[in-house]
Order: structure tokens, then C-alpha cells, then sequence
């Protein structure tokens, strides 16, 4: 799986757990994301894949936790 694959909300889930519980770096990224438009958008998640799917995996543990 990829980022890119990630549905939009799934995405932008993984982006507002990255500025909120990211490093300064992750967080940064994040706020990049929300600014960007479709193009850089995407950009940003083919470059940064790893760090979209970790905190991806973090929310869906989060949710399976929280059942």
C-alpha cells in the first residue's frame, strides 16, 4: 500500500495525527499538506510515503484499541 492509495480522509487523518503527535519535522509536513494544492499535495505524499503510512497505521491501531 501507498499513500497515494490512502483515501483523502484516510490521508488527512494521517496528516492531523502528524502535526499533532509528529516530531517538528512530521508536523511541518502536515501543515505543508494542508496548504498544498492537488498537485503538491500529492507530491508531498509520494515523497513522504512512509511517514503518511506510519501514522496511518497509528490511527487505524488507535481505532481497533478503542473497540
Amino acid at each position: 500500500m501507498k499513500a497515494t492509495d490512502l483515501t483523502h480522509d484516510q490521508q488527512w487523518d494521517a496528516a492531523k495525527t502528524m502535526e499533532t503527535s509528529g516530531g517538528g519535522f512530521a508536523s511541518a509536513l502536515a501543515q505543508a499538506f494542508f496548504r498544498a494544492d492537488l498537485t503538491n499535495a500529492r507530491r508531498i505524499l509520494v515523497a513522504f510515503d512512509d511517514l503518511f503510512l506510519r501514522y496511518h497505521r497509528w490511527n487505524e491501531e488507535e481505532k481497533e484499541q478503542s473497540k
